[in-house]
């Protein structure tokens, strides 16, 4: 995404991550309204970016992101001012377990109507432009810290939430893309204040010293370069971001199912089917492949009952038949365009027939992977994907 002449509007902007987000978007040509509920930080801030960056590409509104009437017209002020609104940053946040409803109110739900205020302003079927969402939530997201409880949840709520309502603005058409942000200890206030702040464990509080002493602590410019990858990388919705000293990385545990398209093979019946449904369930369309033309069009049939003639197709295929898999392969492709998921399932137990065992439960697995990779891979027009291939606890 060019940020030149884009809008964005940014929480808890006056200092930390926000402030951070706020520079190196308006240092790549945006425009930005801070938010913050200190005027005074607030204030100074504006100042700051007035003199560097030019008086007119920059404001700042007092808002209390947990106040719904504030936050309303937050917005409603941004687009008087700038016109519009392209970039959405909810990362205001607080770290206080003795007061655990307010964090609640300000890490999660004021995350969450931010969200859906965004999202009202800039979809496209009402006549916004689209644009993207940062949410930032923190490591403690994508595992947990003992000491504070509440604040792990209140930011497993923000990844959570990111993921499934991204899915739901691609699904929707809105034209907006929706991400989220997992920095480790950053150096900013919030962590200055953390070791009085952890009310029922304060009795753990060494715990947290232990956490920062392995762990160490970032710098707010590196945690704004992951931001404006998040930002700019029209590649990703959905995506979650985690910053360490290592570097950033996309944690991909969580696919976008909507719209995705699977083969799964000794898909009639069993696992196979089981993971066909759930496939379904969440979205793909699914090529379901089985030896046995009775049991696999049976479960097509279920399948068409439960979501509809277009989700699915059955293809009888002998998966140690190199012509009948690459030719499944083929009919996928022309039905659905594409392939981004490949269940390698289909599998027999017959040690009295052990050339055959291995021919299904080995040598297909094989060659259903490289099939799949072949159709798959970015460098030849693939679209990149998952594959996975069934084994056992007799594999380990």
């Amino acid at each position: 995404m060019a940020l030149i002449g884009k809008v964005a509007l940014v929480t808890g902007a006056g200092q930390g991550l926000g402030k951070g987000f706020s520079d190196i978007l308006l240092k790549n040509g945006a425009k930005v309204a801070l938010l913050d509920i200190n005027e005074n930080i607030g204030e100074n801030t504006r100042a700051d970016f007035g003199k560097g960056y030019g008086e007119d590409r920059v404001c700042f509104f007092t808002c209390d992101v947990a106040s719904v009437e504030q936050l309303e017209d937050a917005f409603q002020k941004t687009i008087e001012r700038f016109g519009r609104i392209n970039i959405m940053s909810n990362n205001a946040g607080i770290l206080n377990e003795t007061n655990w409803e307010k964090m609640v109110a300000v890490n999660l739900n004021a995350v969450i109507r931010g969200t859906y205020l965004a999202l009202q302003h800039m979809k496209k079927d009402t006549g916004g432009e689209g644009g993207v969402i940062v949410n930032t939530a923190s490591l403690a997201g994508l595992g947990f810290l003992l000491t504070v409880p509440v604040y792990t949840a209140t930011k497993h709520g923000v990844v959570g939430f990111t993921r499934a309502v991204a899915g739901a603005s691609e699904e929707s058409g809105y034209g907006v893309r929706i991400n989220a942000l997992c920095p480790g200890l950053v150096k900013t206030a919030l962590l200055d204040s953390t070791s009085e702040r952890h009310g029922q464990f304060a009795h753990l509080s060494h715990l947290s010293k232990e956490v920062v002493k392995k762990c160490g602590i970032l710098e707010v410019p590196v945690v704004a370069e992951g931001f404006l990858q998040l930002v700019m990388d029209e590649g990703k919705n959905g995506a979650v971001m985690k910053i360490t000293h290592e570097g950033a990385v996309y944690v991909d545990s969580v696919m976008a199912l909507s719209g995705k398209v699977a083969l799964v093979t000794g898909a009639g019946q069993g696992l196979g089917k089981g993971f066909s449904d759930i496939l379904l369930k969440n979205g793909a369309k699914v090529a379901l492949l089985d030896i046995n033309e009775t049991v696999g069009k049976s479960a097509k049939a279920d399948f068409d009952k439960e979501y509809g003639e277009d989700r699915t197709i059955f293809l009888t295929c002998d998966v140690t038949s190199d012509e009948q898999l690459k030719d499944a392969f083929q009919k996928t492709i022309e039905r659905f365009g594409r392939i981004h998921i490949m269940s390698n399932n289909a599998g027999i137990m017959d040690e009295t027939n052990w050339e055959k065992m291995v021919a299904i439960n080995l040598n297909a697995v094989i060659q259903g992977t490289y099939l799949a990779l072949q159709h798959m891979k970015k460098d030849t027009g693939g679209e990149g994907g998952v594959i996975v291939n069934i084994a056992s606890m007799a594999g380990d």
